[in-house]
């Protein structure tokens, strides 16, 4: 038999609920657990830590690898190249014929 442990406590899902749904301050819920805004910060964010895991794992996805994340960035201003071409070239164009006036010595 296997036990599953819930993604969440009991706490990180109240808190993630009214912060992330109800749009209450960290003070506000804070008050309402009698706790400290920092501690109920550092409960937030390790809920939303822990769901995207979760996340992640239900959706079968890889870590991209630092060569993977290069070749997405490439491909990325390769895109944004396509798209602004026009605008790209003649801000090269600008940047080419002003010339900055050096100061004399």
């Amino acid at each position: 038999m296997c036990i599953v442990r819930p993604p969440l406590t009991t706490k990180q899902t109240s808190v993630f609920i009214k912060r992330f749904f109800g749009e209450w301050t960290y003070q506000e819920i804070a008050d309402f657990y009698g706790d400290h805004p920092h501690n109920i910060s550092k409960t937030y964010h390790n809920a939303v830590n822990r769901l995207l895991s979760v996340l992640v794992e239900m959706d079968g996805v890889k870590k991209m690898t630092d060569e993977e994340r290069k070749q997405a960035n490439v491909a990325k201003s390769k895109r944004y190249y396509e798209r602004n071409r026009d605008k790209v070239n003649q801000k090269r164009w600008e940047r080419y014929t002003t010339k900055k006036k050096r100061p004399k010595k």
